[in-house]
C-alpha cells in the first residue's frame, strides 16, 4: 500500500511539473520558505506578548498607585499602618495638606499629581530602616509620638469636654442679669 502511495504522487508531481512547465518544483521551494518565515513570525509574535505581559505585570508592582484604577484609601491607610505613621507624617512627606491625606484616606478624593502617585508608589518599596531616614530627611523624628489613642480620644477627654461646656453655660447664663443692669443702668443716665 505503501509504495502505491508513493508511486501515486511521483506521478502527479510529474503532470503537475508538465502542466506547469517545470515551475512546480520553484513553487515547492517558495512555500517552504514562506511556511518557515510564517514560523519565525509566530515565534516571534509570542515572544512579543509574553515581553508585554510581564511589562505589564513589572509596571502595576513598580507603580502601585500609578493610575487611577490602582488608587485604593486603604493601600494609603496600610502604608500608613506598616510604618506606625500618623497622617501629619504622610502629608509632610509627601508635601500636602493633613486635610488632604483625610479625604484621600476617607476616599472622598484622589490624588491629581501623577508625582504624588509616584512618591507614594516609592514610600511603599522601602524598609522600616530607610522609612525611619526619610522621616528624618524631613525633619520628623517618627511617625507617630505616641502610638495608641490620639490626644483628646479618651473617655475621660469627653467627660472633661461636657464639664467645660455646662459651665460656660452656666457663665453665660449668670452674666445676662448683670449686662442687663449695666445696660438698665447706661439708658437711665442718658435721660
Amino acid at each position: 500500500m505503501t509504495d502505491f502511495k508513493t508511486a501515486l504522487r511521483q506521478e502527479i508531481r510529474k503532470e503537475i511539473d508538465r502542466a506547469l512547465g517545470g515551475r512546480a518544483d520553484k513553487m515547492r521551494e517558495d512555500i517552504v520558505e514562506l511556511r518557515k518565515q510564517t514560523k519565525a513570525l509566530h515565534e516571534a509574535l509570542e515572544d512579543q506578548l509574553r515581553l508585554i505581559q510581564s511589562l505589564r505585570r513589572e509596571a502595576s508592582r513598580s507603580s502601585a498607585f500609578g493610575g487611577a484604577d490602582d488608587w485604593s484609601p486603604t493601600r494609603l491607610r496600610e502604608l500608613r499602618r506598616r510604618f506606625d505613621l500618623s497622617q501629619t507624617a504622610l502629608a509632610k512627606l509627601l508635601g500636602v495638606g493633613l486635610n488632604t491625606v483625610w479625604l484621600w484616606e476617607k476616599g472622598e478624593t484622589r490624588p491629581r499629581s501623577k508625582a504624588v502617585l509616584r512618591q507614594v508608589a516609592a514610600l511603599e518599596k522601602l524598609s522600616p530602616e530607610q522609612m525611619q531616614r526619610k522621616l528624618k530627611s524631613v525633619g520628623l523624628s517618627e511617625g507617630r509620638k505616641k502610638p495608641g489613642r490620639k490626644p483628646g480620644s479618651g473617655k475621660k477627654a469627653g467627660a472633661a469636654k461636657k464639664t467645660a461646656k455646662k459651665t460656660a453655660a452656666s457663665k453665660r447664663t449668670k452674666r445676662k442679669p448683670a449686662a442687663r443692669k449695666k445696660a438698665g443702668r447706661k439708658a437711665a443716665a442718658r435721660k
